[in-house]
């Protein structure tokens, strides 16, 4: 059985906690979870993956147990892309790999594009998409926007106590797709801190402004073009909207342009939360894809 340590990582604004499934092993993979999950959402998938891996689980900032970001700084994938910089260089890895799902995939987008000479293979999971500005919605209005819900969110100061049970049915009406009871059970453990009087959450309500992109396209096609990696997509039925917007559509090609042959996609059947819900349809491919030598040319 692949040994787990908890670890606790110190930034500048506080830590950010690492769930690090087998701490000896070669292999150094960085997992980045999506919108409002933790490092729980990795639990399913990665004893299957068997041995030879070491796989980081983070809770991103204002995630699960990680600190969140300073009050006043608007969240980005940027800032998180940053954030996570700083656990690789605490663990003093030279190369690694990504796995990621679905706003995880953006934040392995912005790592592969700004560290490109560290970063061998990336697999997203219902990961990819043109993260945005709408055509015809400007910088600046979208600016505003944003701004006034920062301040709104900050000011919201009082934490909200629950019982267990209602801590499981946020998680799962928090979310856009539905998710398997064991699968809340293993983020609650994160996602709450347990208080004498109940349990408090520990996500950070800023992180919904991530949903609000503040980037361009042509700011994002660049980001593409500074990738210089192996690439997995893999991608469900429910992620299928995502993919046919016209700025994923333009991202993609220019994807294939940048990567050629080193890009694989593929489709799987199961949900958004495939990983937590139907890890096994997953194995196969995501083994070969980190033990494949071919991967690494």
């Amino acid at each position: 059985m692949t040994s787990v340590e908890e670890l606790t990582v110190q930034v500048p604004w506080g830590q950010i906690a690492v769930k690090l499934w087998g701490p000896t092993a070669d292999l150094k993979i960085m997992a980045v979870h999506g919108l409002n999950d933790n490092a729980a959402s990795f639990d399913q998938l990665i004893p299957l993956l068997g041995g030879g891996l070491c796989v980081a689980c983070v809770d991103l900032p204002g995630h699960g147990r990680s600190s969140p970001l300073p009050l006043g700084l608007l969240p980005s994938p940027l800032h998180l892309a940053w954030a996570l910089r700083r656990v690789v260089d605490h663990f003093q890895w030279g190369r690694f790999d990504l796995l990621s799902h679905s706003m995880g995939g953006h934040v392995a987008v912005y790592l592969s594009a700004l560290f490109a000479t560290s970063i061998t293979r990336v697999c997203l999971i219902d990961g990819f998409f043109a993260h945005v500005i709408p055509e015809g919605d400007f910088v600046l209005e979208r600016c505003q926007v944003v701004l006034d819900k920062l301040l709104r969110h900050e000011s919201q100061t009082n934490k909200h106590l629950y019982t267990y049970e209602e801590s499981l049915s946020k998680l799962g009406r928090d979310r856009q797709t539905n998710l398997g009871i064991e699968s809340i059970r293993a983020l609650q453990k994160r996602a709450f801190s347990k208080t004498t009087n109940g349990y408090v959450y520990n996500n950070d309500s800023r992180m919904k402004l991530l949903t609000y992109p503040l980037i361009t396209l042509d700011f994002h096609l660049g980001l593409i073009r500074r990738m210089d990696c192996r690439l997995l997509m893999i991608s469900t039925s429910q992620f299928e909207p995502f993919l046919s917007t016209p700025a994923t559509k333009r991202s993609l090609v220019e994807l294939q342009q940048t990567l050629g042959s080193r890009m694989q996609t593929v489709r799987v059947e199961g949900s958004h939360d495939v990983h937590m819900d139907q890890p096994l349809n997953l194995v196969p491919i995501i083994k070969q894809f980190f033990s494949c030598q071919k991967c690494l040319l």
